[in-house]
Order: C-alpha cells, then structure tokens, then sequence
C-alpha cells in the first residue's frame, strides 16, 4: 500500500504545482451570509484511478495523506463556517462520488499570496478532507514529499 501511496502523493504534488496555472479563479458571494471569496477546484480522480482496490478504504488513504502533508505544510483543522461555504461553493460544479478525490483552493481575493489548499476525498460515510495554509513560494515544498 505503500507504494500506491507514493505514487499519490506524487500525483497530488504534479498536479498541485499545476494547479494555479491552468485553473481559472471563481468568485464567489453570498450577500445573506456577507461571505464573499475565490476559490479553484479540481477532479484529481478516484480510487480506482491510483490503483487501489475496493478493499482500501478512502479515509485510510486521507490519514496518510494528513501525516504527509503536515510534515511540509501548517494545517487547518477544523474549517471555519465561512471556508466550508466557500469549498461547498466551489465543489458545487462537481458530481460526487465515494472514492473520488479533488483538490480546492481557496482564498479572499484574486491576487492573494496566500491561502488555503483543501484536499477532498468522498467516502461512503461522508466526506474527508485535510486543510494546509500554502503561498505561491510554499509550491516548492510539494517537492520535498517525495
């Protein structure tokens, strides 16, 4: 499982470095809550996509992916209201099924140096999820998972 794992993380890494580049930035607002906010999110893929059988239970692989990612990167646990909403919104375009993985960012303006990386997986319990505060230069930390 170890192996699998990896090459996840790995995945997460290209696919993160990328991510500000090729992904447009939505705006979002909602005047009755008086949120308003950015945020991008990508469809990473699903289990069966890395390898992984119906056996591995998708929470397991977050758990992981939580101790990796905490190594490099300061997490945010729990969301607030507001980041909830703003990742909601930004999910709410996507189909989601257990098992599936995205990748969310999420920040208060367009041209923010900083903000919030949010990984998602779908589970049949419900969804998972782990939260890291990362700026533009804090992209080269993806590297030093590997």
């Amino acid at each position: 499982m170890k192996k699998y794992l990896l090459s996840l993380v790995f995945l997460f890494g290209i696919v993160a470095a990328c991510f500000a580049q090729e992904n447009e930035i939505k705006y979002y607002k909602d005047a009755k809550k008086g949120y308003e906010g950015y945020a991008m999110t990508m469809y990473l893929g699903s289990m069966a996509n890395f390898g992984f059988g119906p056996e591995v239970d998708p929470a397991d692989i977050m758990k992981e992916l939580t101790n990796e990612f905490k190594k490099s990167f300061e997490e945010v646990y729990p969301l607030s209201d507001y980041q909830y909403w703003l990742v909601d919104e930004a999910m709410s375009t996507y189909p989601v099924n257990p098992g599936d993985f995205y990748l969310t960012f999420i920040a208060e303006s367009e041209d923010a140096e900083e903000g919030l990386l949010v990984i998602i997986c779908s589970t049949y319990d419900g969804d998972c999820y782990s939260s890291y505060i990362v700026s533009e230069s804090d992209l080269y930390k993806l590297d030093d998972l590997f």
